[in-house]
């Protein structure tokens, strides 16, 4: 999912719907994983969980590279 997906781009929260909607999944059941101010707000105005990349922004988990997601996932 891009920008190119939708009319309005983060920090708008439709490609995060678009995503879901397409996956058959309810937003609340949804995991967005970013590194941005722009991604955390797409993520909160999607009522989506919000995991923050790279220390640059926080969330609900943060994560420093991709297999400390293997540990939330085992967690859930």
């Amino acid at each position: 999912m891009t920008s190119r997906d939708v009319t309005r781009p983060k920090p708008a929260p439709d490609m995060l719907l678009l995503a879901a909607e397409q996956l058959r999944v309810l937003p609340k059941h949804c995991l967005f994983i970013g590194d941005s101010e722009l991604d955390q707000q797409a993520a909160l105005r999607a009522g989506v969980r919000f995991s923050g990349y790279g220390g640059l922004v926080s969330g609900e988990l943060s994560l420093d590279n991709h297999l400390q997601l293997l540990d939330y996932l085992l967690m859930d």
